[in-house]
């Protein structure tokens, strides 16, 4: 597809009626000066004559004055028209303000600017920060004899004012006494000598001292800058204080001699050019066109500047770019700018050069037309003229190939800024730029140019390989691997192994040769560190360990090992080298360090075999965080090799998590006693005090600690014996008591024993039998007498030897005897108290049974609830009264079976005695045995109360329902 050029015109559709003479653009406003003195005005996008608006000069200037040059403002509201005499002898140049007005519209009437009178206007340089229609603002005036003006024009003119000026001075202003109108000081650009100023440009730029302006006024030769600052923008004059400071100072200007060239058309044009992104913006950069070149530069404002706010300035020589029919090279007629081009008009052809490599980029060529100048240069348009017509040109589209431009100069940040995401552009870019890098090798940076290019991994890898930058090649991986997807999980792994092989084989050559073990000082090795740290780099070694760890154990670097380990989080695998190449305090230290508790459960155990009393202090220190329970195997083996002082280190740390940490799992203490046992038995029975007597509360299991003892021998007696009373076998602690002799630690015991008073007995018979027996003292055994109340003297006695004497124990008889005598007096006393007792009880009884029960004749039987008086019933003391069949049906099923029978047994009995027999007994006054089998009947089913007796009491327990009926309750309550 062919590209659209960079410009495009089309002629603007009218027919003047008078030779063109000048143009002038602002705002898209068109302001055209005519050879009779009329000004037209046009708006590009109304093209048609009947809407081109007329103004005529003739009747506000002398009638020897033509039109010379047109100046409308960037804004499009304010238009000068510069008036030349026809030749000297005419009357003075002239100079008529118009304010634009609305489109379509005729301009306002024609001012002159009388103070201007005389003076040829040749070059207006605008304020770029003033956009009122009111007035024009400060602006600048240059002359053809090389004055500077500065002024101020209103639209209106005030009641009071002469003119449409607020003031006009010339620069540099100084108040001297003159006889014109105002203060002048001339300032001569031509050092004697006319000189004309071709172009005026001032905007503001930074200054500490205020606010600063920077003004460019060029001639056909020079270029001069004027720079200073200002205090306030409302002053008047504005520049005044710029100026005054080259009156004591040298101007600063370029200067380019002028050729043999015929250069009368520059006369009408403006060689000074400034481009802006935007009309309220800052220039950025300005072209100068001279008879000889083309002067470019940038413009910078933001910093402080006091001599230039020039940068970059250089020459442009345009004898290539066009010439005539016998070769010879053309002088531009006029010069515009874009951002990146200069637009030279020749009489015949417009060209445009790009400015950054001074290339043709566009050439139009007219036959019939022969142009004298060139305006606009705005909002993407640009105006050529001929006396006759006018061609409007619409810039389109310059940067699309500004990224080769740049590209092929080497600036290559500029040029990917140019690709607008076009990552074709981009990637041949990258390409040019790696290669440009490489030619001036600068290898690291090449590689990551080549990294971000579509260039095969193969072949960049090669290229490094082939020319030994190892270095290079190790960016272009790292930088290849941050560019995978988080899915290229083998790529990744691959770029990643091979940069880690290519680390170890220079931190092994370098170690090799200079006989450097230790690295950690190299450059290489701290390079190696922060490649490992790399996000990708890590993830990546996380999830292929194995792999690492055999790649950098063939190149037997353990330093490099355990830096991987670090990175990656392998605690384990760390603390397998420490322990491994016997580097114990390390592992400790790197233990204390990370403080988990898993890592100590597992590697603490050849570290306390190791280095005891270093291992211990860390254990001590970091208390809680660890489970002594689970260090018991790396415990035991440290208590099991070595000398003593390694179980010494052993218990002063059980005692610290017994005492201090209040540690109560039994398998500490089990072997912090065996410990003990072993190494220190003086300290086993304190140890045993020191846990308490209470069973329920002891951390160790007594049986345990039982076993214990004993194999600890003699030295464990008094051990045994707190065990034995701890397990309340008391027989065992007094004996072991008294085997060593320990008579008061027997008496302990035995006192223990409270609620058996056997037991408490025969324990002090063992006592008395030992010391009458063993120690032959009968005092010291008969004052155990009072110790124990249940001992009496009697039980000791076939203890003492057969021929003791009655004396050494006569008294403890006689009490002994009285205590018998006293006992018994106390027992018959008790006999005669019960006695008078049971009387008692069985006079209330017999009162109760012959008490007599008032019935009323409405009670009720409390089961079936009938009149009560209808059959036998049973009256009970508590107000009960019951039916004797309903009493005997609910009582029946409640008895055992034993008394079940007897109540059948009875019944029968009674039912086989005949009433004769009844009668005969009661005749005879004696108790019949009809009586007696009915007094059995009556006590079994009625001698409790069946609501109130023990009846009731003993069936609380039993179910409501019977069994055989729980499932149709069960049925019924579904």
């Amino acid at each position: 597809m062919e590209e659209k050029p960079f410009f495009t015109y089309r002629k603007i559709q009218f027919v003047p009626k008078s030779q063109l003479v000048d143009v002038s653009v602002g705002a898209k406003h068109l302001a055209i000066g005519l050879q009779n003195k009329t000004l037209l005005k046009i708006q590009p996008n109304q093209m048609r004559e009947e809407t081109i608006t007329e103004n005529d000069l003739t009747k506000s200037v002398s009638s020897s004055s033509i039109v010379h040059r047109v100046f409308l403002d960037p804004t499009g509201q304010h238009i000068l028209v510069s008036l030349s005499p026809r030749d000297t002898a005419d009357s003075p140049a002239e100079l008529l303000y118009m304010k634009n007005g609305v489109p379509n519209e005729k301009l306002s009437k024609p001012r002159l600017v009388s103070r201007a009178k005389g003076q040829l206007i040749t070059a207006v340089g605008w304020n770029p920060n003033h956009s009122s229609d009111e007035s024009t603002g400060p602006i600048l005036l240059g002359t053809k004899n090389g004055l500077l003006f500065e002024t101020e024009l209103k639209s209106d003119e005030g009641f009071f004012q002469s003119g449409i000026e607020q003031y006009f001075k010339q620069l540099p202003y100084l108040p001297v006494f003159w006889e014109s109108e105002y203060e002048v000081l001339i300032f001569d650009v031509g050092k004697g000598q006319p000189t004309r100023i071709t172009g005026i440009e001032f905007h503001q730029c930074n200054r500490s001292d205020g606010i600063g302006y920077f003004i460019f006024v060029t001639t056909m030769t020079r270029f001069y800058q004027f720079i200073g600052s200002v205090n306030s923008e409302d002053t008047r004059p504005l520049l005044v204080n710029v100026m005054n400071m080259y009156l004591n100072m040298p101007e600063k200007f370029w200067e380019f001699p002028s050729s043999d060239v015929h250069v009368e058309h520059l006369l009408k044009t403006k060689p000074l050019q400034i481009w802006k992104p935007h009309l309220k913006l800052a220039p950025s950069h300005f072209a100068w066109l001279t008879t000889s070149v083309i002067v470019c530069g940038k413009i910078d404002v933001s910093s402080d500047h006091s001599e230039s706010v020039v940068q970059n300035r250089k020459s442009i020589h345009f004898e290539s770019f066009a010439a005539d029919s016998a070769g010879k090279p053309l002088v531009p007629r006029a010069i515009g700018l874009t951002e990146f081009h200069l637009v030279l008009l020749y009489s015949d052809r417009v060209v445009a050069v790009c400015i950054l490599n001074e290339q043709p980029v566009y050439e139009t060529t007219f036959r019939e037309v022969k142009f004298l100048g060139m305006t606009g240069f705005s909002s993407g348009h640009f105006w050529a003229y001929s006396d006759r017509s006018v061609y409007e040109y619409s810039i389109s589209d310059e940067k699309r190939n500004m990224w080769r431009v740049y590209m092929d100069l080497g600036r290559f940040d500029e040029a990917k800024s140019h690709c607008r995401g076009n990552e074709s552009k981009l990637n041949t870019i990258m390409i040019r730029q790696a290669e440009h890098l490489l030619e001036n090798r600068k290898f690291e940076e090449s590689a990551k140019c080549f990294a971000e290019t579509k260039l095969s991994f193969e072949e960049i890898t090669l290229k490094f390989l082939e020319l030994k930058q190892t270095e290079a090649l190790r960016v272009y991986l790292l930088k290849r691997l941050s560019m995978l997807k988080p899915e290229m999980v083998t790529q990744a792994s691959l770029i990643v192994l091979w940069s880690l092989e290519l680390f170890l084989q220079e931190l092994g050559t370098q170690r090799d040769a200079e006989k450097l073990f230790d690295s950690s000082q190299t450059s290489s090795w701290n390079n190696f560190k922060k490649f490992i740290k790399h996000p990708q780099v890590h993830m990546t070694m996380k999830c292929n360990k194995k792999a690492v760890y055999n790649l950098i154990s063939s190149h037997g670097d353990k330093s490099a090992l355990l830096e991987c380990a670090l990175e990656v989080g392998d605690y384990y695998k760390v603390l397998d080298e420490y322990v491994q190449e016997n580097q114990y305090k390390e592992a400790l230290e790197f233990l204390e360090a990370k403080r988990s508790a898993e890592l100590y459960y597992r590697y603490i155990g050849p570290i306390l075999v190791a280095i005891p009393e270093e291992a211990f202090v860390i254990l001590i220190k970091i208390g809680h965080l660890l489970n002594p329970s689970l260090l018991l195997p790396s415990l035991t083996a440290c208590a099991a090799e070595g000398s003593s002082k390694n179980a010494g280190f052993v218990v002063r740390y059980l005692e610290h998590c017994i005492k201090k940490l209040d540690v109560r799992d039994p398998a500490i203490h089990h072997f912090l006693l065996s410990l003990l046992v072993k190494e220190s038995p003086e300290k086993v029975l304190v140890y045993l005090q020191e846990q308490g007597n209470d069973p329920s509360e002891i951390p160790y299991c007594l049986q345990t600690a039982l076993r214990i003892c004993l194999a600890g021998g003699p030295a464990q007696d008094r051990s045994l014996i707190w065990l034995y009373r701890l397990l309340e076998r008391y027989e065992e602690s007094v004996e072991k008591a008294l085997s060593i002799n320990a008579i008061d630690l027997a008496k302990e015991t035995a006192n223990q024993v409270v609620d058996d008073d056997v037991m408490r007995k025969r324990l002090w018979l063992k006592i008395a039998r030992h010391i009458i027996e063993e120690e032959n003292d009968i005092s010291r055994a008969l004052q155990m007498l009072q110790s124990c109340e249940q001992l009496k003297l009697e039980e000791v006695l076939p203890f003492f030897p057969d021929f003791t004497t009655i004396d050494l124990f006569r008294g403890a008889l006689c009490s002994s005897l009285q205590a018998y005598s006293d006992h018994l007096d106390q027992l018959k006393e008790e006999m005669d108290e019960a006695t008078k007792s049971a009387e008692a009880i069985r006079q209330e009884i017999s009162i109760v049974k012959s008490r007599p029960i008032l019935i009323k004749s409405n009670e009720k039987c409390s089961i079936c609830h009938k009149t009560l008086l209808i059959s036998s019933v049973y009256i009970f003391p508590c107000s009960h009264h019951f039916h004797a069949d309903c009493l005997e049906a609910e009582v029946l099923p409640q008895l055992s079976g034993i008394k079940k029978e007897r109540i059948h047994d009875l019944k029968r009995q009674l039912a086989s005695l005949s009433t004769k027999d009844d009668t005969s007994s009661i005749k005879s006054g004696s108790k019949s045995e009809h009586d007696t089998l009915k007094e059995e009947i009556d006590e079994i089913l009625a001698g409790d109360c069946l609501y109130c007796g023990d009846l009731m009491i003993d069936s609380v327990d039993k179910p409501f329902s019977i069994e055989d009926s729980l499932e149709v309750q069960l049925r019924q309550w579904s």
